[in-house]
């Protein structure tokens, strides 16, 4: 669901989004609020994702309110530019996953925080990848929500959430309070991790 406030997004709405982004529901789904001036600031990078979910055949809902957002003629979804929006070091986060995680030998030690940042950055860059969106959310369920609206889910995908659940939503209800503990991972676990991280991996479509 992608809400197009007039003004900045307000802590009252945050505050929705956070409600919904962290309620334990059968029925689930994603909200990304932005203002008009936001959406026109990313265009001529992002409007692949942007055009396609404003058309008017989508829209539940109008205050009337709307301003019109000027598409672009010719547009660029450059992969690397769109990657200047995301928060967390490549270099750092890329190089743990690939050295640490996946290259592991039982046990992997390593604390929630970095973990979760992990989990964070990659599916980031991997919703940018397949929709041609930078998510400001750093909500793993709102992040899973946009991976499996590009399509690019499995069985085996969502069998591995299911398996890394206590890790992947570990302190998920307040991100202010993740705490800086250890987590020892071996065994099932280590593996449904790994194999998680492989899937969502993008090393080679980056070398392209």
């Amino acid at each position: 669901l992608l809400l197009i406030t007039k003004d900045k997004v307000s802590k009252q709405l945050k505050e929705i989004i956070r409600e919904t982004e962290t309620a334990d529901a059968e029925v689930q789904f994603a909200i990304i609020a932005h203002n008009r001036f936001y959406i026109q600031d990313k265009v001529y990078f992002q409007q692949g994702f942007y055009k396609k979910v404003h058309k008017d055949q989508n829209r539940i809902y109008t205050s009337g309110h709307h301003p019109a957002i000027h598409w672009q003629n010719t547009w660029d979804p450059d992969f690397h530019e769109n990657m200047i929006d995301i928060k967390y070091s490549f270099d750092n986060i890329k190089n743990f996953v690939d050295t640490a995680i996946l290259s592991a030998k039982e046990p992997l030690v390593t604390s929630s925080k970095q973990l979760r940042k992990c989990f964070i950055y990659m599916l980031q860059v991997h919703i940018l990848y397949h929709l041609d969106y930078v998510p400001n959310s750093k909500n793993i369920n709102t992040l899973l929500q946009l991976v499996r609206y590009a399509g690019k889910t499995t069985e085996e995908f969502e069998q591995l959430v299911q398996n890394i659940k206590p890790i992947l939503f570990d302190d998920e209800v307040d991100k202010n309070k993740v705490r800086k503990k250890n987590i020892r991972l071996e065994g099932q676990m280590l593996q449904n991790l790994q194999a998680f991280f492989r899937i969502i991996n993008l090393s080679q479509a980056e070398a392209e």
